[in-house]
């Protein structure tokens, strides 16, 4: 299920409604209605009507507003009736309504943001001591930015060069996700009491207190759609399958925005039976027009109003009749404080509530809403399979097949490079794994896994307000632990031939004796060093300028000694050279600028700095850029080496790259002493006066290392477009996903056997969301494999 965010809204005018009856504006026909005594918590902007199913309602922008005060204050049995009209008919037409005057007190609703507040304001330590369940199946407890994203795929479905664009878009937020503790197969992760005391005490009530508030509005829409009997919806619905989210959206740079590479919620429906929203003022939700597809409409804040909607599975139970409606949020303002290039936007916080009904409900259309002209569309299905269903297969476009024919189907014509991973953080520690074994440089440190690193705060999402979103990964800086210090090795789980791989680094842990931090890349097969090792950034001890260095089997040296600004150290690449030291291969030293520090404090100081390797068939080479010198086209997203002069160091001739380098993952580390710092420990004057080895050393100053830390903006890589070879490879990575789509599609029809599997009937599809785009794709995915029978 998905939720909704929103943002800064303009300011209402308090004196406009304040505790007055507000009269909307005469329809066409010269009727008028009423809203009647809102409060000074409920006032409307402005309102306007419309007739629909001759039942009047009015309006706040765009969405109707239904004031439940008769509902559950002695109404009586046709104020309630009209109150269920007006709910149904709203459902019909526009598929969203703020309800006010509802059950939830003012004082409830603020007090819910402020201990939402107060969760996310945690240490990242403290949030992650109740992390979310691995997978999608359990969604409870503490999702850290870019554990979850939401698809991005909505516009124009036959604009490749859109849908790419939207590919490479990044939604920052964290969430915390409730449910009831009574439901064993979703069983809530808490933080400790200790951490936030009285937060579960006061998120179990609130979440009761919407479960009311949900149980007054499916009695209303039962009514509301004729059925005689007001429970009808309630005896598919226990409370205890519901879900709580409370959700924080930081401040994001203004730049981000502006250029594109950063979004909230792209357009997307629910899953459910209903979904009520709480939402602070900052705005910012949008409901796709009932009467014109792809334009939307503003859903401006409404103090304590709730937001509520349709979800898909209730408009399948109406058999069409309730409309599950496309919504978004849009981007955010910025804050008043920060200007220029620090410009951020605003925080901000939502709270939405999902009702979904009991796990083996059976969920069948309902007769009522089946006539002549509306005969029923679908079969019976139970609530677990239609999810499990939906998990699979997004509704409206999904998203994975969405991904396949705008970026593969059809190649890009754009640039000379396509951005085709994005490492950032929004997904950083999900797309690596952790190495949890001895170091293999024998180090003295102690690697550990993604939950005792995140628990003891070695790795975080730094979200601070005022500060570029980063991902922070760190060491144990206070215990001394004869075992070793403790730190992080993460490996990408993506391996890499050929490309351009932009790493932009705000903070490394260089320059500290007794350490040994690099980020390279190591072939993910074979018995070192077969299938290489570039490493793009190294050093140990107290070094102040960085090394850059490829290790290889024989046959690979380096012969053209010109065409980059570095040093050659060593030009053999083979690790077992002779007249080298073991294991050096072949390296090239950064050129040595006293005012520009490449490793170590001096480079962070300087705000880090972009790093760049592009690896071709015919050469490797490394580019550096202080952080006020980046180009301008990678900053853009559309980089281009041509501009960039010439590179620090670069590896070609006398050097088959393609047979000696394949099949690389990206890796971070930072170890400790080992074959480098500890075997050159007594090479430095300056870390050898501190102690006499550097495992003493190590041990016994944890405070030193507070400093130890890496601070990553981003990992992007990119793809050249030129050259079939490289599209021959790609097209048969293409073939085997669209062959994987396929069959997992065709088990996921087979299985769950609704009215809503593949059939082959245009009309069947219609019914089910895909429409012209899922046929079009359909279609171009299997024509493509016909014609490449190989791939």
């Amino acid at each position: 299920m998905h939720d909704m965010h929103q943002l800064r809204c303009p300011t209402l005018n308090r004196n406009d409604a304040c505790g007055a009856i507000v009269e909307a504006k005469s329809a066409s026909d010269g009727r008028n209605v009423l809203i009647s005594n809102f409060s000074t918590a409920n006032l409307v902007k402005e309102v306007t009507i419309m007739s629909s199913d001759k039942v009047k309602l009015a309006y706040h922008g765009g969405v109707p507003v239904i004031d439940f005060a008769k509902w559950h204050t002695g109404g009586s049995q046709e104020e309630k009736q009209t109150i269920s009209s007006q709910l149904a008919s709203a459902c019909k037409s526009v598929g969203f309504v703020f309800i006010v005057n509802h059950l939830m007190p003012h004082e409830k609703i603020s007090d819910a943001f402020s201990w939402s507040k107060k969760m996310f304001d945690l240490e990242q330590k403290q949030k992650m001591l109740a992390p979310h369940p691995p997978g999608h199946v359990v969604h409870r407890g503490y999702s850290w930015p870019g554990l979850e994203k939401v698809s991005n795929s909505m516009g124009d479905e036959d604009d490749p060069e859109l849908v790419n664009k939207l590919r490479q878009v990044s939604d920052v937020k964290e969430s915390y996700e409730i449910g009831s503790d009574k439901y064993p197969e979703q069983p809530n992760v808490w933080l400790p009491d200790h951490v936030l005391p009285g937060f579960r005490e006061f998120m179990t009530d609130f979440y009761w207190d919407s479960w009311e508030n949900a149980k007054m509005i499916l009695k209303a829409m039962a009514i509301g759609i004729g059925l005689d009997d007001e429970d009808y919806f309630l005896r598919y619905h226990s409370g205890h399958e519901n879900q709580l989210r409370l959700l924080h959206y930081p401040p994001v740079p203004a730049a981000n925005i502006e250029d594109q590479s950063m979004t909230r919620m792209a357009a997307h429906s629910d899953w459910a039976s209903i979904t009520m929203l709480f939402q602070d003022d900052c705005g910012g939700l949008q409901i796709e027009n009932p009467n014109k597809k792809d334009d939307f409409i503003a859903a401006e804040p409404l103090e304590d109003a709730i937001v509520l909607n349709v979800g898909d599975l209730l408009q399948r139970w109406s058999n069409d009749t309730l409309k599950s409606t496309l919504h978004r949020v849009t981007l955010p303002p910025r804050q008043d404080r920060f200007s220029g290039d620090e410009s951020l936007t605003r925080a901000r916080y939502s709270i939405p509530y999902f009702v979904a009904p009991k796990e083996k409900a059976v969920i069948e259309t309902i007769q009522e809403c089946v006539s002549e002209t509306n005969p029923a569309k679908y079969k019976p299905i139970k609530w677990d399979e239609y999810r499990l269903m939906r998990g699979t297969l997004t509704m409206h476009k999904p998203s994975a097949l969405t991904l396949l024919a705008s970026t593969s189907l059809i190649p890009s014509t754009l640039a000379a490079y396509t951005l085709v991973e994005s490492y950032d953080p929004t997904n950083f520690f999900s797309k690596f794994h952790f190495w949890d074994k001895k170091d293999p440089t024998n180090g003295f440190v102690q690697y550990k896994p993604l939950r005792s690193a995140a628990e003891s705060g070695l790795i975080a999402i730094d979200t601070k307000s005022g500060t570029v979103p980063a991902i922070y990964i760190g060491v144990d800086h206070s215990t001394k632990d004869p075992a070793g210090r403790a730190s992080v090795r993460i490996s990408s789980k993506k391996s890499y031939n050929h490309g351009l791989f932009i790493f932009d680094i705000e903070h490394s842990p260089g320059g500290i004796c007794g350490t040994w931090p690099a980020f390279w890349m190591l072939s993910d097969g074979g018995k070192w060093p077969e299938g290489g090792e570039i490493d793009i950034f190294e050093g140990a001890n107290d070094d102040r300028h960085n090394k850059m260095t490829l290790h290889t089997t024989p046959g690979c040296t380096i012969q053209k000694m010109s065409g980059f600004s570095g040093k050659v150290d060593t030009p053999n690449c083979d690790v077992n050279a002779q007249g080298q030291g073991k294991n050096m291969g072949c390296g090239i030293k950064h050129p040595v600028v006293k005012t520009q520090e490449t490793f170590g404090q001096g480079m962070n100081k300087g705000g880090g700095g972009v790093w760049v390797t592009s690896w071709t068939s015919s050469q490797i080479s490394v580019y550096h850029f202080h952080r006020s010198q980046v180009p301008a086209d990678i900053n853009s997203g559309k980089p281009d080496p041509s501009k960039w002069g010439m590179p620090v160091a670069k590896f070609a001739e006398g050097c088959a790259i393609d047979k000696y380098f394949k099949n690389l993952n990206i890796i971070f580390n930072i170890a400790f002493c080992g074959d480098w710092a500890g075997g050159a420990w007594t090479q430095s004057k300056g870390c050898s006066a501190k102690a006499p080895t550097c495992q003493q050393y190590v041990q016994d100053n944890p405070q030193v290392f507070k400093d130890a830390y890496w601070m990553i903006r981003s990992v992007k890589v990119y793809q050249e477009d030129a050259g079939n070879q490289k599209q021959k490879q790609k097209m048969k990575m293409v073939g085997r996903e669209i062959r994987t789509w396929i069959s997992r599609r065709w088990q996921d029809f087979t299985e769950v056997r609704t009215a809503q599997a593949w059939e082959g009937d245009p009309e069947t599809l219609e019914k089910r969301g895909f429409g012209d785009w899922f046929k079009k794709t359909w279609n171009k995915a299997v024509g493509w494999l016909n014609r490449h029978p190989t791939i």
